[in-house]
């Protein structure tokens, strides 16, 4: 009698918990997993490829850090640090580089800034990403530049189409003032929509912020996620530019998640 309720215990809990004792993952989409029963995002330095189970990213280049918090492969979104840029494998050293970023959990949703006959200043918007939407408001994030212009865009009525992220930047650098101080002369982005992935038209359209026409030696830039560098990531949360410049600095690339 001993031993026969022994074994009608230990085959009850086999029952009840499952032979390994465990109960089942909570299902997660990529880029979350199951943190005691609720699904969070995975964090930086992390990922999850749907299977609710958060692992450790393959290591950033040198002088890099991840930057995305839903990251969904291995070789997780990293951006280049303070004073670094990328060539779109590595970061070598650019002591004036200084990146605009989003919050790691969140994506860039709009621009703001000052603009005259180019870029006074530029700074970007951001709003939080989780499970795959664009959850809160808009939030002013980091800026650059000067106080000269006109304020664009302060009122957000330029800002992406609702459900949708800023997935590629372009327009022209120039020299403002001789060689030695290079700035954006003209700026404008895109969007695209997280559900049908159509892209919006220019914003604003052609010419952007900034006419492009007030400098020598104009050059036109267009920076994209989802472009094969910084290890490919979809949506914009950073912007890089040049600093210890008299106006909103030179173009120099983007971040992505």
């Amino acid at each position: 009698m001993k031993h026969s309720t022994i074994f009608h215990t230990v085959l009850s809990s086999a029952l009840l918990f499952g032979c390994s004792g465990s109960t089942a993952l909570v299902s997660c989409p990529a880029g979350q997993y199951d943190s005691a029963g609720t699904c969070s995002n995975v964090g930086v330095g992390y990922y999850s490829t749907g299977d609710s189970v958060r692992k450790t990213c393959t290591a950033a280049p040198s002088n890099a850090s991840h930057s995305s918090a839903t990251a969904t492969e291995a070789s997780c979104p990293w951006a280049c640090d303070e004073d670094y840029l990328t060539d779109g494998t590595a970061c070598v050293s650019s002591p004036d580089a200084k990146r605009l970023a989003c919050n790691s959990d969140e994506i860039a949703v709009g621009f703001y800034g000052r603009a005259g006959a180019g870029m006074d200043a530029i700074g970007i918007r951001c709003a939080t990403f989780s499970d795959g939407a664009i959850t809160g408001s808009a939030v002013d994030r980091d800026s650059y530049g000067g106080t000269g212009g006109s304020a664009v865009n302060s009122d957000g009525s330029q800002n992406c189409p609702a459900n949708s992220y800023v997935t590629e930047v372009a327009g022209t650098n120039g020299e403002i003032f001789g060689p030695s101080d290079v700035n954006t002369l003209e700026f404008r982005y895109r969007c695209k929509d997280l559900d049908t992935g159509s892209l919006s038209g220019w914003i604003p359209s052609n010419p952007g912020w900034g006419d492009g026409t007030s400098g020598s030696n104009p050059a036109s830039f267009g920076f994209a996620c989802g472009s094969g560098t910084n290890s490919d990531g979809t949506y914009v949360n950073g912007f890089v530019t040049r600093s210890g410049l008299t106006l909103s600095g030179e173009a120099l690339g983007i971040t992505c998640q």
